[in-house]
């Protein structure tokens, strides 16, 4: 169930957040879209690609590892 809810919040926040013109997704991305209500945070991307790279060893999916290199 853990890994589910991992594959659809990253499906839906790539869907909703990934920034193609900066190759990636960042807090001010995700505000645009409504989805943080902070202002940017220095350690967002930081904490967003420990969590993909960990995602990553268990979901070898190619749009996941097409971020992770990003």
């Amino acid at each position: 169930m853990a890994l589910h809810i991992a594959k659809t919040t990253f499906q839906w926040m790539d869907q909703k957040a990934h920034d193609a013109k900066t190759d990636g997704i960042t807090a001010g991305s995700m505000q645009t879209e409504n989805v943080l209500s902070k202002a940017k945070d220095d350690n967002f991307g930081m904490h967003y690609m420990e969590e993909l790279a960990w995602l990553y060893l268990v979901w070898p999916d190619d749009t996941l590892k097409a971020r992770v290199k990003e």
